[in-house]
Formats: structure tokens, C-alpha cells, sequence
């Protein structure tokens, strides 16, 4: 793990198989060459706020075709900011994003980006790291703009290798994953969710992160145990069996 970041961007502790693709005085990328991407990023937008800043990031995610959840109240490592999460349902591609203005007007959107075997750790890196001044005694490694070194997959022939962390079965079908890997919705060819050891991936699990069951249908985004029970509501039940607008 290394130290990451630069002034006015912030500062993270990430893995040293993610490298600088791409920065300027505004925005910093990071990648491993594969499906790993995180980004800070910093604009004075004093006449905006986090709110509007937010509607416009997620309505640019959803122009792309990604499922968007949020925003909600988050905090990033003592930071107070508003988080959404999202993935985008035709692809094994999930991603967390964070935004927070600070007092000179500047807006940061800190964002992780990987597929569903992978964002879980992508969001702890941010999530437990981040930090607008690098603390005392942390010493930052020599970075600059390059290509990502190839994986020991690649340089193996990743084509035909599952593409969760440390697996070296080979991909089933069409699929980017191996059978054991390998969501086990009929026709879906994501990855399995592996925080909650979920047998489904993110697009048709529970959105609860912390449930492994399958949501109820695809237009409904908790398993029988999780959503209200209040009939044709879609809400997470937070009050006993009901949601707040339906709690007894």
C-alpha cells in the first residue's frame, strides 16, 4: 500500500498496483489497467453547493446508463459529505462517489470505481484513508503519469482467466468470471458480490449491504426480508416491517 493524492485533492492510502493515468491541476487518476479506477478531483464552485454539484454527477452516471442510489449523508474518514452508489446493470462495473465543499469554496468528488469482486476494498481504501493534508511523517512514493503495468494475468493471457482478485480458473462462457465466481442469476454474466459471500452480484442482490439474498424482482431493490411490507411500497423497512412513510 502507498500513500496517494496531492494538495488541494486530498490524500489515501491505496494499493501499489494502482498508478497515476492521468492529472492536472484539477484532478488526479489512478488505475490498476484493469477495472480499478479512483479519481480526486477539486473546482472552486462558490456559487454551487454539494447538493446541485451531486444532481449533476449522477445525472451524468445515469445519461450513461448506470443505476444510481443515494444521495445520502456519509462521512469519508471524519470528512461530511453526500455519498451515492451505483452500477451499471449491463456491465460488471459498480462505483461510490463522495462530495463535500470546503470553506474557500472548493468542491472535492472523490470517486472508486470496480467491479463487483473488487469495489467493496475500493470503497474501505477511501472510506478509512482519505484526507485533505497528508499527515506528519507519511512519506509519498515517486508517482507520475504512465500506463499501468500489466497484471501477472495479462502477461499470463487474462483473456482467459477469471478476473476476481487471486483466481486463476478460467471464464465460463461469456462471462469474465469462472463458475465459482460467477453470479448465479440465469444469463448474468457479473461477478458475485463477495462482501456478503452473496451467491448473486450487486444488480440482483439485496441492496442492503450487508444481505445476500436476492432482491424480490429487478424493479425492486430488497429481498422479502428487507422491503416493506407495506403492499406495492419499494422502501426499505427501517421501522420494524415498514419503512418510515409506513411505520405502525
Amino acid at each position: 500500500m502507498k500513500w496517494a493524492g496531492k494538495a488541494k485533492l486530498g490524500f489515501a492510502i491505496i494499493p501499489k498496483t494502482l498508478v497515476t493515468i492521468d492529472e492536472d491541476d484539477e484532478y488526479l487518476y489512478y488505475s490498476d489497467g484493469n477495472s480499478i479506477y479512483i479519481s480526486l478531483k477539486a473546482t472552486v464552485e462558490a456559487d454551487s453547493d454539494p447538493e446541485s454539484y451531486m444532481g449533476l454527477y449522477i445525472g451524468r452516471m445515469e445519461g450513461l446508463g448506470a443505476i444510481v442510489t443515494g444521495p445520502t449523508k456519509m462521512p469519508l474518514n471524519g470528512i461530511d459529505t453526500l455519498q451515492v452508489l451505483g452500477h451499471f446493470p449491463d456491465e460488471d462495473i459498480s462505483f461510490a462517489a463522495w462530495v463535500f465543499q470546503t470553506d474557500d469554496g472548493m468542491m472535492h468528488r472523490v470517486t472508486g470505481e470496480g467491479s463487483s469482486y473488487e469495489i467493496n476494498d475500493v470503497v474501505e481504501y477511501l472510506e478509512t484513508t482519505y484526507t485533505l493534508e497528508l499527515p506528519a511523517g507519511a512519506v509519498m512514493e515517486q508517482s507520475g503519469t504512465q500506463k499501468p503495468p500489466a497484471s501477472e494475468k495479462q502477461q499470463a493471457g487474462s483473456a482467459e482467466v477469471c478476473r476476481a482478485a487471486n483466481c486463476q480458473n478460467k471464464k465460463t462462457g461469456s462471462s469474465s468470471y469462472c463458475a465459482e465466481h460467477k453470479c448465479v442469476e440465469s444469463g448474468c454474466n457479473n461477478g458475485k458480490s463477495w462482501k456478503t459471500s452473496s451467491a448473486y452480484c450487486n444488480s440482483h442482490k439485496c441492496l442492503v449491504s450487508t444481505c445476500g439474498n436476492r432482491k424480490i424482482s429487478n424493479s425492486i431493490s430488497y429481498c422479502s426480508a428487507h422491503n416493506c411490507a407495506e403492499p406495492n411500497c419499494r422502501s426499505e423497512c427501517t421501522y420494524g416491517n415498514y419503512c418510515y412513510a409506513h411505520r405502525k
